[in-house]
């Protein structure tokens, strides 16, 4: 294995390592888009990666339809938790991808 494979192995199980310590955090099986904001601040914040995002953010990516979502009982939008897991996942990767083109 080289070494620029070795480095995206390692790269990816700390993302996911990162994501799945985040995600015990999430109670219930849905979340806001102004919690998931918090949760992905914290894992660049972890990762080193850049900074934070603005809550809005969260909220225009879900209008644009990367994020999906669902309405629930009360009308409101809600992302469910499995979700939120992959979009943090694929988020954080092209946040980490990205500063070591930087580097």
């Amino acid at each position: 294995m080289n070494e620029k494979v070795r480095e995206m192995e390692k790269e990816k199980k700390d993302v996911e390592g990162v994501v799945e310590e985040l995600m015990e955090k999430v109670k219930g099986e849905v979340v806001s888009g102004y919690k998931l904001s918090k949760l992905v601040n914290e894992g660049i914040r972890e990762l080193g990666v850049g900074k934070d995002i603005p809550s809005q953010m969260i909220y225009n990516y879900i209008k644009n339809g990367m994020i999906r979502v669902k309405v629930n009982e009360e009308g409101k939008k809600v992302i469910e938790k499995k979700e939120v897991e992959r979009w943090m996942k694929k988020y954080l990767k092209r946040k980490v991808s990205r500063k070591d083109e930087e580097s």
